[in-house]
């Protein structure tokens, strides 16, 4: 940096804004070199958050926790690993419980509407809606 004499006042005022520009610039700088080291640690980031998911599970809807459960219990330990180790069978079903907890908590609106849809479309078989009959009751 340059070691200028101010004598006038117009000086200090040249000097003031030049210093307030290379504020900006660098403060600029620091914000750009940010979202430089924020794209650079994105992979690891994201295999952290997922090892976060697998590890822990998210404990907001205990109905869909259990029911997704049960199922991976049946697919996973049954079918799938029917042959494995102990081992497998206890940490593979533990880790996908885990992380299908926090897939349905990320996507609970969706599926409630998908599944909201499924029940509310009457079908008689060939995909048309049936044709609603009314009785008269006593």
């Amino acid at each position: 940096m340059k070691n200028t004499k101010i004598n006038t006042y117009e000086d200090l005022v040249k000097e003031q804004e030049q210093l307030e520009a290379l504020l900006h610039a660098q403060k600029e700088l620091v914000v750009y070199d940010f979202k430089l080291l924020k794209d650079e640690f994105k992979p690891a980031t994201n295999a952290l958050n997922l090892l976060g998911k697998v590890t822990t599970k998210e404990r907001s809807n205990v109905f869909l926790n259990e029911a997704s459960g049960k199922l991976i219990d049946l697919v996973l330990k049954k079918v799938i690993l029917g042959r494995a180790g102990w081992a497998t069978k206890f940490l593979v079903p533990m880790l996908m419980k885990n992380y299908t907890s926090h897939f349905l908590a990320g996507n609970t609106d969706k599926l409630k509407g998908k599944l909201f849809s499924w029940f509310n479309h009457k079908s008689n078989g060939n995909g048309k809606a049936a044709p609603e009959v009314h009785t008269q009751g006593n």
